[in-house]
C-alpha cells in the first residue's frame, strides 16, 4: 500500500459514503452465507443487545428461538440487505397477533371468494388443532382449499398473504404458516373473516 500510494493520483473530489452501495454489498454476502452461519451471527447480535431490535428480541419468550430464527432466515435470506432486516422479521412473526395487518387490503378482493378461502382453510386448521399432526403440509392444504372452493391464483393467495403477513405480496405463504401455532393461524384467519363481515377485530 505504501509503495503504491501517490498523492498525484488522488481525486480532487471529496470522498462520500454511499449507504445504498454498502447495503447492496452486504446483501450479496448474506445471500452467499449459510443459514447456520447467519443464525449464529444473529444470535450473537441478540446476545450483545446493542440495537433496539436486539433488545426487543432478548425479551421474546419463545422456547425454540434459535429454530424460529432459522426458519425466518431461510424464508428471507435472499431479500435481506442487513441482518437487522431478518431480526425485524423475527420480531414481527413472533408477535404477529399484536400487529394491525392492513386488512383493508381485503376490500380490493371479491368478498365471496375471499370468505370461502378463509373459512375453508380455517375449518381445516381446526381439525388439525383437534388432531395434531407434526407432518402437516400447508402447501397441499392450500391446494385442497383451491380445489374445494374453485378459487385460484391471486384470489386464493392474496387473502392468505394479507391475513398472515399484512401484505398482498409475500414469500411462500406455506412457509410463513409453518412459523405459527395453530391457534395463531386461527386467530389471524378469524380477524380477516370478522373484518369482511363488518365485525370488530381484536388485537392482542
Amino acid at each position: 500500500m505504501i509503495k503504491r500510494y501517490d498523492p498525484k493520483r488522488m481525486s480532487k473530489s471529496p470522498a462520500y459514503f454511499n449507504q445504498d452501495k454498502l447495503d447492496w454489498m452486504n446483501a450479496e454476502y448474506i445471500r452467499k452465507d449459510t443459514i447456520d452461519d447467519l443464525v449464529s451471527k444473529i444470535t450473537e447480535l441478540i446476545s450483545e443487545g446493542e440495537t433496539d431490535i436486539a433488545k426487543k428480541l432478548q425479551k421474546l419468550s419463545l422456547t425454540n428461538l434459535k429454530e424460529f430464527i432459522y426458519q425466518v432466515t431461510k424464508i428471507y435470506q435472499n431479500e435481506s440487505y442487513k441482518l437487522t432486516d431478518i431480526m425485524k422479521r423475527v420480531d414481527f412473526y413472533a408477535n404477529v397477533c399484536d400487529h394491525k395487518m392492513g386488512l383493508n387490503q381485503l376490500d380490493k378482493l371479491p368478498k365471496d371468494d375471499t370468505l370461502a378461502v378463509l373459512n375453508t382453510l380455517s375449518d381445516k386448521i381446526k381439525k388439525l388443532r383437534d388432531s395434531p399432526d407434526d407432518e402437516v403440509d400447508f402447501r397441499k392444504m392450500i391446494d385442497m382449499v383451491s380445489a374445494e372452493t374453485g378459487v385460484s391464483g391471486r384470489k386464493l393467495y392474496f387473502p392468505l398473504n394479507i391475513s398472515f403477513t399484512g401484505n398482498q405480496s409475500a414469500p411462500q405463504i406455506n412457509e410463513i404458516m409453518n412459523l405459527y401455532s395453530y391457534s395463531t393461524i386461527l386467530k389471524l384467519l378469524d380477524n380477516s373473516i370478522k373484518y369482511l363481515q363488518g365485525s370488530s377485530v381484536q388485537y392482542s
